[in-house]
């Protein structure tokens, strides 16, 4: 049960809930007593300020952690999405989560920043960055390791095909998860992990361009298949 995407998605957005109803109890209270201090009707007592600034303190960090419950969320909902999982309707907290999730992907300003997102991948596996506005944006980005620039330079004309793709036209939402997933993922340090990375985002890219069912990808993909599979 635990491994089931739907299960985790569940504990996730119980997580979310908690730490958000959290956050919200905590600023409530730092609310009133910012009111207190600042009432006319008595005197600002020095523990009333003790407590609002390490409320503050205290509140940021609940933020963060609910920032990072939203990221996990977001996750699990990706992962019940690559699954198969679909809907349209949002009578349950799944449901609602996914469906979300599915207008927010499908957008098209969210394609579209996939899409720049891509080619900065594209620029940074090449070494071509040049200092422009975008840059600052790209510079945040996991970093590649060397075999992951490998893979993406090797498969680069397979991936311009697919952010046009993506750019023009709504494609199969898996794809643009396994896309997003080539863009936020951080790379493997070790050696080992390295080589397993560059496999990993090669398979996603194989996965992306038959979801996608362009037939110029389609082609594209069986050579390269074809490729990997030939004797050397």
């Amino acid at each position: 049960m635990p491994d089931d995407p739907a299960f985790r998605l569940c504990r996730a957005l119980a997580d979310r809930r908690a730490v958000v109803e959290q956050a919200m109890a905590l600023a409530a209270f730092l609310s009133g007593c910012a009111m207190w201090w600042l009432s006319p009707l008595h005197e600002p007592e020095p523990f009333v300020g003790i407590v609002i600034v390490v409320g503050a303190f205290v509140l940021a960090i609940v933020l963060m952690m609910t920032w990072s419950k939203r990221d996990e969320a977001t996750t699990r909902t990706d992962d019940l999405i690559l699954s198969g999982f679909s809907t349209e309707v949002d009578d349950t907290p799944i449901q609602r989560a996914v469906s979300h999730r599915l207008i927010a992907i499908e957008k098209p300003r969210s394609r579209r920043r996939l899409a720049t997102d891509l080619r900065w991948r594209l620029k940074l596996a090449g070494g071509t960055v040049r200092p422009s506005a975008g840059y600052l944006r790209a510079s945040v980005l996991p970093p590649l390791c060397p075999s992951e620039r490998r893979v993406l330079l090797e498969e680069k004309a397979l991936l311009l095909a697919m952010i046009n793709r993506v750019e023009e036209a709504p494609v199969e939402p898996q794809a643009l998860v396994i896309l997003w997933r080539v863009v936020t993922t951080p790379a493997t340090l070790d050696r080992q992990g390295d080589h397993s990375a560059g496999e990993e985002l090669q398979r996603r890219l194989y996965s992306a361009s038959k979801l996608i069912a362009s037939d110029d990808l389609l082609r594209a993909t069986a050579r390269a298949e074809e490729g990997l599979a030939a004797p050397r």
